[in-house]
């Protein structure tokens, strides 16, 4: 900006030759130089430059950091299950049924295995979430046991349980003779209203 000034200057000078536009360089030099030990006061503590991860961080440390709204008591996979419904976390609800093993489940502290297809914050995001709901810290381990299948898994094999059952049925035998070329998809259990 100095330097630009000093152009313009320097060329009305040469036009006009005049003693009145070197008062104005230097009225406009000593603008400048005070303009910039101003800006340098300012500059004085300049941040560093930080990656996404260090901008956001959360501080556990202190439990001041993140408090929780209500205390929820969490002792078992199901009920994580419920809060993150309640809570309105699908992301998480999504992540627990799909791409999770539970291995082993206690107080603040879960051991998980895992598919390939699980987000890699989930952990940290999981953790960050319980302590929120929770008010302690949970630790999240991973355990190169298989533990068991996933929720979706478990509910894939209960459906072709009760496929295969219900095609040993007389009913569905009747049907087949029938309508040869019907399949059965789905079955839905009874209810004891029903």
């Amino acid at each position: 900006m100095f330097l630009i000034r000093l152009m313009y200057l320097k060329s009305s000078v040469n036009k006009e030759h005049s003693p009145l536009s070197k008062n104005k360089i230097d009225q406009f030099k000593k603008q400048d130089d005070k303009q910039i030990i101003v800006n340098e006061k300012k500059n004085e503590t300049i941040s560093q430059v930080k990656n996404i991860s260090q901008e956001q961080e959360v501080k556990i440390e202190n439990n001041k950091g993140i408090k929780a709204e209500e205390k929820i008591n969490v002792n078992s996979f199901d009920k994580l299950l419920k809060i993150c419904n309640e809570k309105k976390e699908i992301k998480f609800k999504y992540e627990l049924e799909k791409n999770v093993n539970l291995v082993h489940f206690e107080k603040n502290r879960i051991e998980i295995s895992f598919n390939d297809n699980l987000d890699k914050n989930f952990i940290k995001d999981l953790s960050l979430k319980l302590f929120e709901w929770t008010g302690d810290r949970w630790i999240i381990t991973l355990s190169k046991s298989k533990g068991e299948l996933s929720i979706k898994d478990k509910q894939k094999n209960q459906k072709i349980k009760n496929i295969n059952s219900a095609k040993q049925s007389k009913l569905y035998k009747d049907l087949i003779e029938k309508f040869p070329d019907a399949d059965l998809i789905d079955v839905n259990p009874k209810k004891e209203n029903d």
